[in-house]
């Protein structure tokens, strides 16, 4: 069973939100949030804001939010034989908390686009110039396939 924490390590103020995540024995993982908190509002016994006013309640409310989602996604997970890792638990905090990383995937249909949108005027090795139609739709043909790869994976 999984147990998920929240603490923070610093007495400086703001002081970042961690999680802790731990899987089992030797399998915890700390990983920092995206929010912050003044020290003072911090209960060590609860492990979450004291609930002093409203900007603290939306704080333990969304924090409450954000392990529900991780376990719903270690279920998921697990269910489908995934390696739970820090990595992973990154990644999930970043899925939850709507963070999108740029990733090699859309550096490759950029680039092939810019690559497409240049054979036209392409020096070729005959001394002609521009690449015949065929070749331009065969190109693209091959991005229109990426892309799909792409959208078929961010839907998993």
């Amino acid at each position: 069973m999984a147990t998920i924490k929240f603490f923070i390590q610093s007495k400086k103020n703001p002081a970042t939100i961690y999680v802790s995540f731990s899987t089992g024995f030797k399998s915890v993982f700390k990983r920092k949030t995206d929010f912050n908190i003044n020290p003072d509002r911090w209960s060590s016994e609860t492990n979450f804001p004291k609930p002093d006013d409203e900007n603290l309640k939306k704080l333990k409310t969304d924090l409450k939010g954000l392990a529900t989602e991780i376990e719903k996604k270690l279920n998921i997970a697990t269910a489908a034989g995934v390696e739970i890792s820090g990595d992973w638990l990154q990644e999930q905090m970043d899925i939850i908390l709507g963070k999108q990383k740029k990733t090699d995937v859309d550096r490759l249909t950029n680039y092939a686009q810019i690559y497409i949108d240049s054979l036209p005027t392409k020096e070729l090795s005959n001394g002609r110039s521009g690449s015949s139609k065929a070749t331009i739709q065969k190109y693209t043909a091959l991005l229109h396939k990426i892309e799909g790869f792409e959208t078929y994976k961010k839907k998993q």
